[in-house]
């Protein structure tokens, strides 16, 4: 199944937080973003297509919804295959490719 989606806004994320608790002294975490006004089904269906994900209401806009991927070990090695599988093509490619 390939994806096809106008006015979506994504990025590819890596967050480094210090976290004590960790043995190395800092938590890494991947994430991939979507966000679509208007589309919580959409995003939904996308989380199901990926098998993890949660969709949420972003404060304070108009309706925009935001699909968050943040699972390391079940879904970023389903988006690195997806999008191996079918490339993107704009300028976000770059992004997946770091």
């Amino acid at each position: 199944m390939t994806l096809r989606v106008r006015g979506c806004e994504g990025c590819f994320n890596v967050n480094i937080s210090p976290r004590a608790a960790i043995i190395v002294g800092f938590k890494t975490v991947l994430r991939f973003i979507l966000d679509q006004q208007f589309e919580q089904a959409f995003l939904l269906q996308i989380c199901t297509l990926f098998g993890s994900g949660h969709v949420t209401l972003r404060s304070g806009t108009n309706k925009v919804y935001r699909l968050t991927i943040d699972s390391f070990q079940a879904a970023i090695s389903t988006i690195i295959d997806y999008f191996t599988r079918f490339p993107l093509k704009t300028h976000k490619r770059d992004s997946f490719e770091r």
